[in-house]
């Protein structure tokens, strides 16, 4: 028992020296300088809802969308994706186009489809910057593409001004004159 009490003892007094021990402050030793890049940005660049001319921005238009269905609005975006048809070819997908506020930084993308799959939207080239007029909608005229964040129904094309003209008057289109040899 003498023998346990005289190692307990040995211990503790060993760990009391050890634990009053001055510690080093690293003093002696120079603190050396981190060297690092300045720190970033990583704030989001807010988007206003509309320009100053009233057209929406792409992010603003998709967050009103669900008020603004059925009601005619204007855009402005760059177009970043176009998914069109060959001329007179079978198609399987909904001929349209993807709009975004800014080509570097595509966060909210609205889709862009004609008022029927006919209407060309051929016009609208990639990495273009375009103001479209249109109707939002949740789904495309033809039923075949849901979005419920928001579509871009486009306005029919205005008939050719030869056809305009014809149709106000109510009567059919006149035959070219025949070329007399």
């Amino acid at each position: 028992m003498r023998n346990i009490l005289l190692v307990g003892a040995l211990a503790m007094g060993l760990a009391a020296t050890a634990c009053s021990r001055p510690k080093d402050t690293g003093a002696s030793s120079p603190k050396e300088k981190a060297n690092l890049p300045t720190r970033p940005n990583l704030a989001a660049k807010s988007v206003a809802e509309k320009f100053p001319d009233g057209t929406w921005s792409v992010e603003g238009l998709l967050k009103k969308a669900r008020d603004l269905v059925n009601k005619e609005v204007t855009v402005r975006g760059f177009v970043v994706q176009a998914d069109l048809c060959k001329p007179d070819a079978p198609c399987s997908v909904v001929p349209s186009v993807t709009l975004v506020d800014d080509l570097s930084n595509a966060k909210r993308r609205l889709v862009v489809v004609g008022s029927d799959r006919a209407q060309d939207l051929s016009g609208l080239a990639v990495k273009s910057p375009q103001t479209l007029t249109g109707k939002m909608a949740m789904w495309s005229p033809d039923g075949r593409m849901i979005n419920m964040d928001g579509i871009l129904v486009l306005n029919p094309p205005a008939p050719p001004a030869d056809a305009a003209a014809t149709a106000q008057a109510g009567s059919p289109p006149a035959a070219s004159p025949a070329v007399k040899k």
